[in-house]
């Protein structure tokens, strides 16, 4: 961005913004009377107070950390240059020392600044600053020096206007589409458990009985009554349904994903999200003795029997061979006895009834991993269809699922154009396009000479404290 608007001029971050000032180091609480915000605590752009935890010790300047109105605090780690500006009435809370605080002058919309933060400019200047290997940062001086144009202070006023106008209509929006979303996600759940109970298509009298494949296996006298089931079905167990339950090996894997020469070990999220995921893999040391066995071939049926309680016995099915990929230890391979199609219990796996006895069965002290073993895996109660009724079941769940399928992607691609609407808008605001200039308007270079102005004569060896009082005049 190289040329401004009539009445625009240039200026920096520093120019306009008191000097910087750096977080209070603690660790948060979960309660207490001080709230403690984090970087953490700030999504694009807003902060919800009601889930900002609580400081656990006070600081013993304690004035020299609290948040007022007007103030702007941005990311120096993590998610670097996020940013947010505290509006009126903040809560009582200090900031953590991963934050830079700004003030804003009062010459300028605190608001017209915050969006700046926003704005693609800001975030191409904020990707030139940062550094790091580990964690990318940036400090206080290069925040300063950040360039941004600054309108006359009127037309600020009406850029603002114009932006909070064009979000809150992308708002509604997104909350529309979010919602939609839900729903389709809960369309999904229905589906698969309406065909876990034989629900979903119609029945044939003349299908084979489930139960007709189950004499040998000692569920005869189960299969025998099923209430609660169509005709033909039958109630038994996972267990009754699978000729063998493999499972990997734990190894020492290094950070990375594999390359096309290497061999990788597959983590657990490579079963979390309904496909099977290659890349989510941790590269072996080269060297590494590998049993045949383990190698993730097409048609496996894995699991993961280790998880967050959401996740745990999370099931996927691979569409093809992947030879330089093997099983861990947290992953297993299910395999189903003859007649007993993987297609069909992959979806039986993932339906509601077997979801909750997965997360009732599953053992752990922590929610952020819990297991489930391979005995109490096997004793997973479900309801068995005939094999013809089977067949017809993937069929019509693929079918149904590709409609839900498409209508996520549009979801996903609206909530895309949605974002990049937004960085339009703001593009176009500071670039001086996004509303009319007024030639009465005070030209930004008067508004810019009067702080600059003001900072002058302030004393040069005024205490913090004495600044606030000079900035809030």
């Amino acid at each position: 961005m190289t040329d401004l608007a009539n009445g625009w001029a240039w200026t920096t971050l520093g120019e306009v913004c008191s000097h910087p000032q750096y977080g209070w180091t603690t660790r948060a609480a979960a309660q207490g009377s001080t709230k403690f915000l984090r970087t953490t605590d700030i999504t694009r752009g807003s902060i919800v107070w009601a889930d900002v935890p609580f400081c656990d010790t006070e600081p013993a300047d304690r004035s020299k950390y609290v948040l007022h109105a007007r103030d702007i605090v941005i990311s120096r780690a993590g998610s670097v240059g996020a940013s947010a500006v505290i509006q009126e009435g903040p809560p009582d809370a200090v900031f953590a020392s991963y934050l830079i605080r700004f003030q804003p002058s009062d010459h300028v919309d605190k608001r017209f600044v915050g969006y700046f933060l926003q704005c693609p400019d800001y975030w191409e200047q904020i990707a030139d600053s940062a550094a790091g290997i580990a964690l990318q940062n940036v400090n206080a001086p290069k925040l300063r020096a950040l360039r941004m144009p600054m309108a006359p202070l009127s037309e600020q006023e009406r850029i603002v206007a114009a932006i909070e106008e064009a979000f809150s209509l992308l708002d509604a929006g997104e909350a529309g589409l979010h919602t939609t979303r839900t729903r389709l996600k809960r369309m999904r759940d229905s589906v698969l458990t309406a065909a876990a109970i034989g629900q979903l298509v119609p029945q044939d009298h003349t299908d084979t009985p489930a139960s007709s494949l189950l004499p040998d296996r000692g569920t005869s006298a189960e299969a025998a009554s099923a209430p609660g089931l169509p005709d033909g079905w039958c109630w038994t167990t996972l267990g009754s349904l699978l000729s063998d339950i493999e499972a990997g090996k734990s190894y020492s894997a290094g950070g990375r994903p594999a390359g096309a020469d290497e061999m990788g070990v597959i983590k657990v999220s490579a079963m979390t999200w309904g496909r099977f995921r290659a890349d989510e893999n941790k590269v072996l040391p080269p060297g590494t003795r590998i049993d045949p066995r383990w190698v993730v071939r097409g048609g496996d049926l894995l699991l993961s029997r280790a998880n967050t309680s959401e996740y745990v016995g999370a099931c996927v099915l691979v569409p093809r061979d992947h030879s330089n990929l093997i099983l861990s230890d947290k992953s297993l391979r299910l395999i189903p006895v003859d007649g007993v199609q993987a297609a069909w219990l992959v979806r039986c796996l993932r339906s509601r009834p077997v979801r909750e006895q997965i997360q009732r069965l599953a053992t752990g002290t922590k929610d952020s991993m819990r297991n489930i073993s391979q005995e109490k895996l096997r004793s997973i109660r479900l309801a068995l269809p005939p094999p013809e009724e089977r067949a017809r079941l993937v069929t019509e769940l693929d079918r149904l699922f590709s409609f839900i399928e498409a209508a996520e992607r549009a979801v996903s691609a609206a909530l895309g154009r949605s974002t990049g609407l937004r960085r339009s808008v703001l593009k176009a605001a500071f670039e001086g396009r996004l509303v009319d200039q007024h030639s009465s308007d005070e030209p930004a270079s008067v508004l810019l000479e009067r702080i600059a102005s003001e900072r002058t004569a302030a004393p040069a060896t005024a205490s913090r404290q004495g600044r606030a009082k000079v900035e809030a005049s």
